[in-house]
Parts: C-alpha cells; structure tokens; sequence
C-alpha cells in the first residue's frame, strides 16, 4: 500500500514489542524502533569494539525512582514508570558501534526524521549533516522518551507522521 519509508523511534521497548497502551497511531504508522543512532559519513575505527552489556545509568538514569527522572522532565509519573519499568541490559557491541558510525551514504526511500526540543541527547541538530536529504519534525518541548511515551502528544506526532506517509506514498515505486 505504502511506498518503501525508513521510519525509526530511537526509545521506548514499548512500541518495539507492539505495545502502545491503546495509542497506537505511530504504531500503525510503521514506526519501529531499530536502535541506529544518527547516520555518519565514515565509520569511526578509533573506537574501541568491546564485549559485555550496560544498564540506564549511562544514559543517565541512576535509579528507578519515578518522581526524580531529569531526562523525563515531559512525561507524567505513569509514563515515567513505563518507561523505568521498560529499562534493561543492552549490548555494548550494539552501542560501541553505534558510536562509531552508522554510514549510510544514501537513502533508499523518503525519511522523516523526528526529534523533540527538549531532547538533549538527540536534538534536531544531530541530523543537519546528512548525507541525504531528510524531512523533519520537532516537537515542542518533548524529551527523548517523551517522544514514544508522553501521551498528550503521541496524537499529534502520529497525525504528523501518518501525514508524512500518506505524502510519500504517493511517490513511484523505487527500482530495486
């Protein structure tokens, strides 16, 4: 139905297993949550490739306590629990190669990329280098997880994306 579309949330194990607590306009979007981090021109071979995993607290989350979560400054408490309760070990492998560089040199399809203005680990400007040409949403005052998770505007970025890709599916059908 749709053309091809790259569409990635970076947070919340939520709508990674399909569970969206009855929102579930991204999910019918077809947002899906791969765990790239922003694409780089070149891969980085000064950093080190190492074995092992890493919990929340390299993300800044030092505890589980719901009522003193910075990073989550958008989200209610009940938000937050989901969130705290979503956390867990994940590969260092995964993040140290993450962190020397996704390259990809084109987009094979249209990509919209969203962001909140209160994400300061992932904010807008992250992704003014690529190397591709890339649709951006931002929305107001949104965190990182608030972006999966803060349901006041859950509705408003999924009518934002499923505008986007009804837009873009409009577009002929790429050659493989």
């Amino acid at each position: 139905m749709f053309a091809r579309h790259l569409t990635t949330a970076s947070c919340g194990r939520r709508l990674e297993h399909g569970r969206t607590d009855g929102n579930d306009s991204l999910q019918r979007a077809g947002v899906y949550r791969p765990r790239a981090e922003h694409p780089t021109r070149a891969f980085d071979a000064s950093v080190a490739l190492r074995a092992g995993v890493f919990g929340p607290d390299e993300y800044g989350i030092a505890g589980r306590d719901p009522d003193h979560q910075p990073t989550m400054a958008d989200l209610d408490r009940d938000e937050r629990v989901v969130a705290l309760e979503s956390l867990g070990l994940e590969s260092r492998m995964a993040r140290d190669e993450r962190k020397a560089g996704i390259v990809i040199a084109a987009a094979p399809c249209p990509m919209l990329v969203v962001t909140g203005t209160a994400d300061t680990q992932w904010p807008r400007q992250r992704y003014d280098d690529l190397p591709f040409s890339a649709d951006h949403f931002e929305a107001d005052g949104v965190t990182h997880w608030g972006l999966v998770l803060n349901r006041r505007v859950l509705p408003r970025i999924g009518s934002v994306v499923s505008s986007w890709l009804e837009k873009n599916s409009r577009l002929p059908k790429q050659a493989d």
